[in-house]
């Protein structure tokens, strides 16, 4: 009796061992049937996996993650059967251009170069005289003017300064006793010869503006040629004083053409023409002094823009006695600066 109650004790306490086994050898089975599912049959596996787990008495509930992980298997197998769709070729992408460079020297588009020379129409004393019809256009499109403010008895003054003839001393002290300011055009060579007189001119509050480096005509020149005449002279003006030279500019010689007038006004110039101006820069064939007189009170008119020649003797003898009678008149002079 004893004996039997020890082995029934003893089958008992495998019993524990045994269902110990079975969870192992269950947990081992599971997992070769996952090892195994890239290597068999998907009919087969299920079939035999689904026996297993029947006969094994595991939970229904495992096979719906089977399934899962069995149909994701084969369309990844499909996926890989296709091929992947072709990436349109890569076009290297082009360098940014760069910006384009600022041009300070402006070249003209193709504009008419016919080289005109500037007059003016005289309709007799004290008229304000007209502009040439082949200019009238030009001056209001280029920011050009031959006269200023024709409503009232307004003179501007101007004088063109080539070079030296003596007489400039002479004529600063006229115009200071007259209590006048004088537009005044110089070139390269006067800026470089006598920068007292400039410096003179400039603290006596006249003005002194652009007239080209070297007097050339300027539809005679290429773009940048009549650029670097213009700007050459300003630059030189501001090394020399260092001051920025008002953008005034008088064509040399009067000449001038639709494309000079456009360069000049691309740099930001006005072109200064005249309507008053008589024969007095021969320097060896000089007018007589009663023969001035006339020609200048006569040709005053409102809103003048008068045009002398400092290297004129006569200028410079009669300048005095002018500036008077045509104060006396009603005139009153200003500089180019108060222009319309």
């Amino acid at each position: 009796m004893t004996n039997s109650f020890v082995e029934y004790s003893e089958s008992m306490q495998l019993v524990p061992s045994m269902k110990k086994l079975f969870k192992l050898f269950l947990c081992l089975s599971l997992l070769l049937i996952v090892l195994a599912l890239p290597f068999t049959g998907y009919q087969s596996l299920m079939s035999d996996s689904g026996k297993f787990l029947s006969s094994a008495g595991a939970s229904s509930a495992i096979i719906p993650y089977l399934l899962s992980y069995s149909e994701a298997r084969e369309a990844f197998k499909e996926k890989l059967k296709t091929p992947p769709p072709k990436e349109p070729p890569v076009t290297p992408e082009s360098p940014p251009e760069p910006p384009p460079k600022e041009n300070p020297s402006p070249t003209a588009p193709t504009l008419d170069n016919e080289k005109l020379s500037w007059y003016f129409l005289k309709r007799g004393p004290g008229l304000v005289p007209n502009c040439p019809p082949e200019a009238k256009d030009l001056l209001k499109k280029y920011t050009a003017f031959y006269t200023g403010d024709t409503s009232e008895k307004i003179i501007y003054l101007t004088m063109d300064e080539g070079y030296e003839n003596g007489y400039t001393p002479a004529i600063l002290d006229n115009l200071k006793v007259n209590a006048v300011k004088v537009s005044f055009f110089i070139t390269e060579h006067y800026l470089k010869s006598r920068p007292d007189l400039v410096k003179r001119m400039l603290e006596e509050g006249h003005l002194v503006l652009n007239h080209s480096v070297s007097h050339a005509d300027g539809p005679d020149l290429t773009d940048d040629e009549f650029n670097n005449e213009i700007a050459g002279l300003a630059s030189l003006y501001k090394e020399m004083t260092g001051m920025e030279m008002l953008r005034y500019y008088r064509p040399p010689s009067g000449y001038y053409s639709e494309r000079t007038l456009y360069l000049s006004k691309k740099l930001g110039y006005k072109t200064i023409f005249w309507s008053f101006a008589y024969r007095d820069w021969e320097v060896d064939n000089q007018p007589s002094l009663a023969s001035a007189r006339k020609a200048i009170l006569e040709g005053a008119h409102p809103g003048a823009i008068m045009l002398l020649h400092a290297v004129s003797k006569t200028n410079m003898e009669l300048l005095d006695e002018v500036l008077k009678e045509l104060k006396s008149q009603g005139y009153e002079f200003k500089l180019l600066t108060e222009l319309p």
